[in-house]
């Protein structure tokens, strides 16, 4: 027996776009409910098509397709809330935008992830994307069931710590250390994985160092490598 198509609406962000069947886009779609699903924009590269602006990365939309379980839907009409205009001429924003949507897809699971869509939508909503970055970051990792050991020295339990060690998850004491994190650094480390709020004090140092050794980390645990973060490596984008 045939399942009955249903038209479903939905508010989500647009993640990327891609070429898929002669004019038609694939777009991958965060959605409120759906979470991170793909679906067909049809049209999308035609001449003077109609359908052009559903498609613009990194916009806020609502969309109508037609809802179908184990099918790939397409997407028959919708709006757009949020084009983010006055931001993309911002390289900085747009880089973040990439990194973001890089460490969303290949860490997505798919089970309980609604907490991505949350943390997604705030770090649209913030002025400060960076520090909204290191907190999506965070949050990706503690998820995942990764969270370093930040209560002392990972091998001797000193609390005289003197390196956030990615190798090790977690702290290391000067006996144990190969290197001197900065006490900023330190400092973030230790509030953002015991859940204090440090938001006051991130303005006060280099909290690209703090997004680079959370990326480190990610790219450690998850056995990945982020081509979005060795681009702006290459590029000089982040002070680190």
């Amino acid at each position: 027996m045939l399942r009955q198509n249903t038209n479903h609406s939905e508010c989500g962000y647009v993640l990327s776009i891609t070429p898929y069947r002669e004019t038609d886009g694939m777009v991958q779609f965060l959605g409120e409910t759906s979470g991170l699903i793909r679906l067909v924009l049809p049209a999308y590269y035609k001449p003077k098509s109609k359908q052009g602006n559903l498609g613009l990365e990194f916009t806020y939309v609502r969309y109508r397709f037609n809802s179908q379980e184990n099918r790939l839907n397409r997407i028959i009409g919708g709006d757009i809330l949020n084009n983010y205009k006055e931001l993309r001429s911002n390289m900085s924003w747009l880089l973040d935008m990439s990194l973001i949507r890089e460490v969303l897809v290949r860490t997505y699971s798919g089970e309980n992830e609604k907490w991505v869509y949350d943390a997604f939508h705030k770090f649209m909503q913030e002025s400060d994307s960076r520090y909204q970055l290191v907190l999506f970051l965070v949050n990706t990792i503690e998820r995942h069931g990764f969270n370093p050991d930040v209560s002392g020295c990972v091998v001797c339990g000193s609390p005289l710590i003197n390196e956030f060690s990615v190798r090790q998850g977690g702290f290391l004491c000067n006996r144990h250390s190969h290197r001197q994190d900065s006490k900023y650094l330190l400092m973030m480390m230790k509030g953002l994985f015991s859940k204090s709020d440090v938001s006051k004090y991130a303005a006060e140092g280099k909290i690209d160092a703090v997004v680079e050794r959370l990326l480190q980390y990610i790219e450690f645990y998850f056995d990945i490598r982020l081509k979005t973060w060795e681009l702006i490596k290459e590029i000089g984008e982040y002070e680190v």
